[in-house]
């Protein structure tokens, strides 16, 4: 059985902390509304679990609602739950899933109005009567915008219908951003990473020197990487913007898989110019920084199975995201360099010896 009370001992006065079946909250900010009934801002995992247990029903007879952060982001990206828990005075029951943002920390290539839309888009695009765009404010959309998810019955236990739609919020979110920065970045390369957090700052560092490779290679590009909702950004903007994006796709291909050769391949190099024998060291680098993190107790909720940056690749935006997959059969992408063979999966196969020979550091104009 359901237990809730209510104690004056908040820090703000006119408001009072919530404990549940004898568990307190002591960070909870909760208001008695009079005929519309008491409503909680939660900070307690505990307390918020136990509510979850309920059905909506349950917990309306006791509050009108309650909310919890899903996810908290140094970077202002965040998430929180509203649970609706009675019709009255909200008009209907379910759960507000919302992305939160603060304008003075927003530092996106793009503006929180694009992205909003293009969830927005995503959202309506699904046709569901279950589910709508929302946002809690019309003047500002930084104070926050999502899904209401509403429920069939009030007899549904809150806990599952959360996890239905934080999964749901998840999957629009994460296609609004990537078609927010498709959008933006038509001459553009962008690519997310998930990487692991044991080992984000060295794949991170390996990733900063791209731009000296490309160049080695005769391609001029800037980088730029940025932390987005859990991913790590990777944008590359060439200097030429008649660049074909698919040879720097293709170079990075070759770039993010030669952590997984063998050192040899880098050895039987004689004479080597200076962009070798950094490239090398800066794969030495990152190899020995996995290897210390894969044997180390740190890395017990994340694995290594191999060393190329490629298997931690979330998600890749170009112009021809959309172009048709390519028959059963292997060919060169870069001559004599590199091949892709295209089935199932994708299976990548290297001459890394001969894109050695052909890097050359360029020095002065």
């Amino acid at each position: 059985m359901l237990n809730v009370t209510f104690t004056k001992d908040a820090p703000q006065e006119n408001y009072s902390i919530i404990t549940v079946n004898g568990s307190q909250d002591k960070g909870s900010f909760c208001f008695d509304g009079g005929s519309s009934g008491w409503y909680c801002d939660l900070h307690d995992q505990g307390v918020f679990n136990k509510l979850s247990e309920y059905s909506f029903k349950e917990v309306g007879e006791l509050l009108s609602g309650f909310n919890f952060p899903v996810r908290q982001s140094e970077e202002s990206a965040g998430c929180r739950l509203r649970v609706i828990c009675r019709d009255e005075p909200y008009g209907k029951t379910g759960i507000f899933v919302e992305f939160e943002s603060n304008a003075d920390f927003w530092a996106r290539p793009y503006s929180i109005v694009d992205l909003a839309a293009k969830f927005k888009d995503i959202v309506e695009a699904e046709n569901r009567n279950d589910i709508e765009f929302t946002a809690a404010d019309d003047e500002s959309l930084f104070n926050g915008f999502g899904i209401f998810w509403t429920v069939a019955t009030d007899g549904e236990i809150i806990k599952s219908t959360i996890g239905k739609a934080v999964e749901l919020f998840f999957e629009f979110e994460a296609k609004a951003e990537r078609a927010t920065v498709d959008s933006m970045d038509k001459e553009n390369l962008v690519t997310y990473f998930a990487f692991p957090d044991q080992i984000r700052i060295a794949c991170k560092q390996y990733l900063v020197y791209f731009a000296q490779f490309l160049l080695d290679l005769g391609i001029e590009a800037e980088t730029e990487i940025k932390e987005q909702v859990g991913k790590t950004l990777f944008k590359i903007v060439p200097a030429d913007k008649n660049t074909a994006l698919d040879k720097i796709k293709e170079a990075l291909e070759i770039y993010l898989n030669a952590p997984g050769a063998p050192n040899s391949e880098f050895d039987i190099i004689q004479n080597a110019d200076v962009s070798v024998m950094q490239w090398q060291a800066n794969v030495m680098h990152l190899k020995a920084q996995l290897m210390l993190a894969k044997s180390g107790m740190q890395m017990k909720d994340a694995t290594i199975e191999m060393l190329s940056l490629s298997n931690y690749q979330y998600q890749q935006l170009t112009l021809k995201n959309n172009e048709p997959t390519k028959t059963q059969q292997e060919e060169d992408i870069i001559k004599g360099i590199v091949s892709v063979k295209h089935y199932e999966g994708k299976g990548f196969s290297i001459n890394l010896p001969e894109i050695l020979r052909r890097l050359k550091r360029r020095f002065g104009k």
